[in-house]
């Protein structure tokens, strides 16, 4: 069941301004781009308007939060408008009941997937409605292969797909549809959901009453270039429409005195020692950051703070955005449990979910103890997924194993990177989240100045985003034999980005270079066969356009005997050498392949 929004009125502080702008906002058709510092309570905020919105009755919401692991954010916030929209019985019986009646004209481009997702919710099953709404999404963020133009890669949620299914929310419904994407900087398809949000900005009256809000980091405090990336793209897209705003999250509001009374009052229920201090010295450290307020509240240092002195120490931590206790609680540590932090630290954040997928990998040869040992000492906090909590402590739990211990995250995040590579068996869901998780460990592998062999398997990954820049370079070349050396399972993502960064060539005019990697893909020992078969079809593509005719129809009839090649490449080799041969006068031949082609079981439709 998709978990309802956590109503923290109680606890949240200074926000009725902002919180009442964005309610305005919703109202209007586009986006706004919210930007904070970290630990502004963007993400409490945010489900605080959501709650609201959603309890106003004339909304649907959908909700996500990335943690730099996702093949797309913005589908992951439309699966969870989905699973919100049809927990509700009576709309999804509506939903169902129309379908049914409407199907032909509701979504033309999703109507299987979206008609297959009804079908079973009509069935009454056994599993949960946001189950079936998972997987029913999960198959869009499959790979996606261009067959006739040779692309291949992991899919982000494109522009036409996402105005079907926010349409058919909001036309069944007869609700807004509001689309929230927190933590925007770190999604790994921030370039392809950056030219579908423009899209949508550029045709805002082809959609539904819709709006889209993005939270991102402020780059000024953490300059990484993906933050920057984000802001900067925020900033293009309220520069192409006016429907679109940049709303910088100033400081809470504490200037009012029932204000101050609710923040004063929940302190000194959570915290002892700001019974004996007064409101307004309270008020004075707190500055209207609520990052102080974390601080002061966080288990692990209520156990330690025994003075006011300790109380503005801690504040000015928070203004600082420093988690001294690390320096106390890390360096002690025994090895196991010093490596399962540093695992934690350099992978990216988790939720329960990626806990499911990636627990055996995190946990190899670390007994249970070590967790609730970790709990206990204060360094990750009490919840069924290891985390070290918000983000910036996740990160500044990273910073300082950088600084004092940076060979042993060094050499664990190298053996998390292989261990990733080596769960990739092609591009399909099973391997969808290794890649994802390669790609969003970036940023903590250039912090630990990885090189070699594991930053090159990070590099092959991006390519399945279409991220060539890295692969391009002559470092790849240098290492990716070495690379293959290491570990022959690695044959697999490394053909992905051979094959990815052939095509990349061609499309630039090197056809030789890409006929180059096209052929190391075809000879490599361990490429997949459906990569070795896609690999063949460019290939024979490159050879007839150079006129090498006969070397052209060599390559498709050896995707033809391919054992294990997809049916979709074989019938694409098929009909390429039904047009060769015509254009040959082999039109016996060319009868003969169109006729292997209808009768191929799995062969595309539209070919």
């Amino acid at each position: 069941m998709t978990t309802a929004f956590v109503n923290r009125s109680d606890q949240l502080f200074g926000r009725e301004v902002d919180i009442r702008r964005l309610c305005d906002r919703a109202l209007q058709q586009g986006l706004t781009a919210i930007v904070a510092r970290p630990l502004m309570g963007k993400t409490w905020m945010l489900t605080e308007l959501a709650r609201l919105l959603s309890e106003d009755g004339q909304y649907l919401i959908g909700y996500h939060e990335s943690k730099g692991a996702e093949s797309s954010h913005l589908l992951y916030a439309v699966s969870n408008l989905y699973s919100r929209w049809l927990e509700d019985s009576t709309m999804r019986e509506q939903a169902i009941s129309l379908w049914s009646r409407h199907k032909d004209g509701l979504v033309p481009r999703i109507g299987k997937m979206v008609g297959t997702l009804f079908e079973k919710l009509a069935a009454k099953p056994l599993e949960s409605v946001g189950t079936i709404v998972g997987k029913a999404f999960d198959g869009l963020a499959e790979a996606q292969s261009d067959l006739l133009g040779g692309g291949l890669k992991i899919a982000p949620l494109p522009y036409d797909q996402a105005l079907s299914l926010a349409n058919l929310v909001a036309n069944i419904s007869g609700r807004r549809v509001i689309l929230i994407l927190d933590a925007w900087e770190k999604s790994p398809s921030l370039r392809s959901e950056f030219a579908t949000l423009e899209a949508f900005l550029r045709h805002l009256d082809d959609w539904s009453p819709s709006h889209i809000f993005l939270a991102i980091r402020n780059p000024e405090v953490d300059s990484t270039q993906v933050n920057r990336e984000a802001f900067e793209r925020s900033g293009d897209l309220c520069r192409l429409s006016r429907a679109a705003e940049k709303y910088e999250l100033g400081p809470i509001d504490t200037t009012n005195a029932t204000e101050q009374k609710r923040i004063t009052t929940f302190l000194r229920g959570k915290v002892n020692i700001a019974k004996d201090v007064a409101e307004h010295d309270l008020m004075h450290w707190i500055d209207g950051y609520p990052g102080v307020l974390n601080f002061w509240t966080s288990e692990a240092r209520r156990r330690h703070m025994r003075s006011a002195q300790d109380l503005r120490d801690e504040a000015a931590n928070a203004q600082s955005l420093r988690y001294i206790e690390f320096n106390h609680s890390l360096k002690d540590l025994k090895d196991d449990r010093r490596t399962l932090a540093a695992r934690l630290a350099f992978f990216p954040r988790l939720d329960p979910d990626r806990w499911a997928v990636f627990e055996r990998l995190l946990m190899r040869d670390i007994t249970s103890t070590a967790f609730v040992e970790l709990v206990d000492v204060g360094i990750l906090i009490d919840d069924p997924v290891p985390t070290f909590g918000h983000d910036t402590r996740h990160v500044a739990a990273r910073h300082w194993f950088v600084e004092h211990s940076k060979a042993l995250i060094r050499r664990t995040g190298e053996e998390l990177v292989e261990a990733l590579a080596a769960g990739i068996t092609g591009i399909n869901p099973g391997s969808v989240p290794m890649f994802e998780a390669l790609v969003a460990c970036t940023e903590a592998a250039n912090q630990v100045a990885m090189q070699g062999p594991p930053q090159c398997l990070i590099d092959a990954a991006h390519a399945a985003y279409q991220r060539t820049e890295n692969i391009c370079s002559p470092s790849f070349d240098q290492y990716y034999p070495q690379t293959l050396k290491r570990n022959g399972s690695f044959a697999v993502i490394i053909s992905v980005a051979l094959l990815i960064r052939g095509i990349t060539r061609e499309q630039r005019g090197d056809v030789e270079g890409a006929v180059a990697d096209y052929t190391t893909v075809i000879e490599l020992p361990g490429a997949p066969p459906e990569l070795v078969a896609q690999a063949l079809n460019n290939r024979g593509i490159a050879k007839g356009q150079r006129g090498d005719v006969e070397g052209e129809l060599a390559d498709y009839t050896t995707v033809v005997e391919l054992p294990g090649a997809p049916p979709e490449l074989v019938a694409q080799a098929l009909y390429i050498r039904v047009i060769t041969r015509r254009q040959r006068g082999d039109g016996e031949g060319a009868v003969a392949d169109y006729t292997t082609v209808v009768e191929l079981p799995g062969a595309p439709p539209e070919l």
